[in-house]
């Protein structure tokens, strides 16, 4: 599989990272409130009821923005509505003290709830302004794709359909070859076949082109022949959708994951810094050339990322000859500099993906990125193996702790990767992520393989 590489994320991602980004800033809101009070009201220490107060307005003012669109109020009265908020919950908070408050309490409430509503009222638009598009792959009857186009317009979300096979009757092989080819190479959102169940066999031909691309497929259970309260229905851009090829993560869990990744990246690299140095200065010191080495490598989606690691091999080394099509690293290998053998036996030359992590491209936990010729070599002989890139690779994964990291010279040990890591992708949980974090801090750093 081939492509060149996308910078973005799919939908869900781009999704979960917006929402996650608004989440922290209203955080940032109420416990400015706690210091704002803090700081201007002086020496005056309310109850611990009190400090709920905060939490509380603030609450409330997200509740009335979410009811701002089908409120009965006219839009100029919102600001008013919203400054009510913070001056009853102050009545409410004096009342709970029962002690007297400072006379410099009342203008540091007003000043985090002008701060509050401001952000409430700027802020949060901001942030609605920046929902991402939704860019599809469409096929299926006319009539039905132009009823879910709409429908996921209405919601709010723009669309961007890249590339549409409308049939009225059978399509040719190869116009879903075509279909295929266009879905592979513009790394779309998903695929959504908006086509009755009468059309299966249509249905059982684009599955099959696209088995090797991991895109997911949806269908829109208001098509003719499904049922709409049947299960595994989901939202897509704010339709209802019925997931037939991907992952199960919701925009919640990828969200939570995510913020998993940066707080663990960062406190990886605050933590190691100091073995970032010596690793460098041993790179340094044991041959010529850069320190760190980047390689081109499937990320999710079939995306191509660029993973950063400590040089292992000296540069400009002679290839051995490949073994299934790719010249993997082997025990002894001539092209290992001094320190190299020493760095992958103990995984120190992965320390430095944490920076992807912290630029998006991977995750702590997931299958480990393989090199692109990595994933040719093995394509013809396995399939389902590209369905591994439905999640952001990891740094480590179920494969590392369960015994099937290392060399991948046959289809077999390439199958049991895959098999641990297929698994990985229908049943991650935060908890299981973090399950994975310890077993690796444990066991995981010891590689017996190069």
């Amino acid at each position: 599989m081939t492509g060149l590489a996308n910078p973005t994320h799919p939908y869900p991602y781009r999704e979960a990272r917006r929402r996650l980004a608004g989440a922290i800033l209203d955080v940032g809101v109420v416990v400015g409130g706690w210091c704002i009070i803090a700081v201007l009201a002086g020496h005056w220490r309310p109850s611990p009821a009190c400090g709920l107060a905060p939490v509380a307005a603030w609450v409330s003012m997200a509740t009335m923005a979410r009811r701002e669109r089908t409120s009965r109020w006219p839009a100029c009265l919102h600001p008013f509505l919203y400054g009510l908020v913070p001056v009853a919950w102050l009545g409410l908070l004096l009342a709970l003290d029962g002690s007297p408050a400072p006379s410099s309490l009342l203008p540091a409430w007003g000043v985090w709830a002008a701060i509050a509503i401001l952000w409430m009222g700027i802020g949060q638009r901001i942030i609605q302004a920046r929902r991402p598009s939704l860019r599809l792959v469409t096929a299926g009857r006319r009539e039905a794709i132009e009823a879910f186009i709409g429908r996921v317009r209405m919601s709010g979300t723009r669309v961007e359909e890249i590339a549409r096979l409308a049939w009225d009757g059978p399509p040719s092989d190869g116009q879903i070859r075509e279909l295929a080819q266009r879905a592979e190479g513009s790394f779309p959102d998903a695929v959504v076949l908006c086509s009755p169940r009468r059309d299966q066999g249509n249905w059982q031909a684009l599955l099959a082109a696209m088995r090797r691309i991991p895109v997911p497929i949806y269908t829109p259970p208001a098509v003719e022949g499904w049922d709409v309260f049947m299960p595994g229905v989901e939202s897509l851009g704010g339709a209802d959708v019925v997931r037939l090829v991907g992952s199960n993560d919701s925009i919640g869990k990828i969200a939570a994951k995510m913020a998993l990744d940066k707080v663990v990246a960062i406190a990886a690299i605050l933590s190691f810094s100091w073995l970032f140095v010596l690793v460098a200065i041993a790179v340094a010191a044991t041959s010529r050339g850069p320190v760190f080495y980047t390689q081109r490598r499937h990320g999710i989606g079939g995306r191509v990322i660029s993973v950063i690691k400590f040089r292992t091999m000296v540069c400009d080394a002679p290839a051995n000859p490949p073994a299934a099509g790719f010249d993997q690293p082997r025990m002894g290998d001539p092209r290992f500099t001094a320190v190299g053998p020493i760095l992958r036996r103990t995984s120190l030359d992965e320390i430095p993906q944490f920076l992807n992590v912290l630029i998006g491209d991977m995750s702590v936990v997931g299958p480990r990125p393989h090199a692109i010729a990595h994933n040719e070599a093995f394509m013809d002989d396995i399939p389902d193996l590209m369905r591994r890139h439905f999640v952001l690779p990891g740094i480590t994964g179920l494969a590392q702790i369960g015994g099937a990291r290392g060399e991948t010279r046959t289809v077999k040990r390439m199958s049991d990767r895959l098999a641990l890591d297929l698994e990985y992708v229908h049943g991650n949980t935060v908890w299981g992520d973090i399950r994975v974090i310890l077993v690796t801090g444990l066991t995981g750093f010891i590689n017996s393989q190069p």
